[in-house]
């Protein structure tokens, strides 16, 4: 694999097989999971576990021999209002303390992931998460227009990484081009850290068959957040890139990437994998088999 393409997707990936569409049990998506970082450590990095989970997953770790302490990122609970928000939060923090009790040095939690119920009150759950802040901690904002204002809140608190859902189980969980690459103009502008997740599986945009939906391409995405840092692409502009899904429009070399006509060096790849952290996905085969069928990499690839 040719370097500017290995940093792109160093890793890039949190492996979520506990989420949908795969839903797998712990012990399946743990067995998985060793596995792809036995074969893929270079693309797969952490483990992503609902915290109502933790207690399953703290077993199931008690079982395994000779294992490796597994990074964890760790998904909060669902809510719906203030209220809801704040009995997630003691719920969440109860079961991490008791999983790391638990899990001793088999595990180790290094991020911390929830959506806020809303905007409006995105400056008190920021204060409410400081509780949280010995690991990183991404803020999972809803898709509306504050969407922008609300990534200025974040970098404005400085410590905070953003999250936003790129898929799901049903069309409306997909965001359009241009609300996605909102989302990364303001990131890439603010130089704000962030993450994404579902619906990224394959290297290029293409139709969901399951959903109707268009999924986005996670080559484009991470392509996109390079191209904006090294060209200051507009909103426009980044949604072209979005939307590109012509194998010819890409090219890597050992001295960066190339998208048509514009080249980005080595150096502004590093700057874009510094802001976009990582992306989940609930399988890792997919997305490989995917950049090993448009010819990005080889077939031993896949071993």
């Amino acid at each position: 694999m040719v370097d500017s393409l290995a940093r792109l997707l160093d890793g890039v990936i949190d492996y979520a097989g506990l989420f949908p569409p795969s839903n797998l049990d712990v012990e399946k998506a743990v067995h998985e999971f060793l596995q792809a970082r036995r074969q893929h450590d270079w693309l797969v990095s952490r483990f992503a576990v609902p915290s109502d989970r933790l207690g399953d997953l703290a077993r199931v770790l008690a079982k395994q021999k000779n294992l490796e302490t597994v990074p964890l990122a760790v998904i909060g609970g669902r809510s719906e209002d203030r209220e809801s928000w704040e009995e997630a939060l003691e719920q969440d923090a109860q079961a991490m303390n008791e999983f790391q009790d638990a899990a001793e040095e088999r595990a180790e939690i290094e991020a911390f992931e929830i959506r806020v119920p809303d905007h409006e009150g995105l400056n008190e759950y920021i204060r409410d998460l400081q509780g949280f802040n010995g690991v990183e901690v991404f803020v999972e904002l809803p898709w509306e227009p504050e969407m922008a204002d609300s990534v200025a809140m974040l970098t404005e608190a400085e410590w905070p990484g953003a999250k936003a859902r790129t898929g799901g189980t049903d069309a409306t969980a997909f965001p359009s081009s241009d609300q996605l690459a909102g989302f990364l103009h303001a990131c890439v502008s603010l130089d704000q850290p962030f993450k994404l997740t579902a619906g990224l599986h394959h290297p290029l945009p293409r139709k969901d068959k399951a959903t109707g939906a268009q999924l986005h391409g996670f080559l484009n995405v991470l392509g996109a957040t390079a191209l904006a840092i090294s060209e200051d692409l507009s909103r426009r502009q980044i949604v072209e890139v979005l939307d590109d899904d012509r194998r010819e429009s890409w090219a890597f070399d050992r001295n960066g990437l190339k998208w048509r006509d514009h080249q980005v060096s080595n150096d502004a790849i590093d700057e874009a994998r510094g802001l976009l952290v990582c992306f989940g996905s609930c399988s890792v085969t997919e997305p490989l088999q995917g950049l090993v069928d448009q010819g990005f990499m080889p077939k031993e690839a896949l071993k």
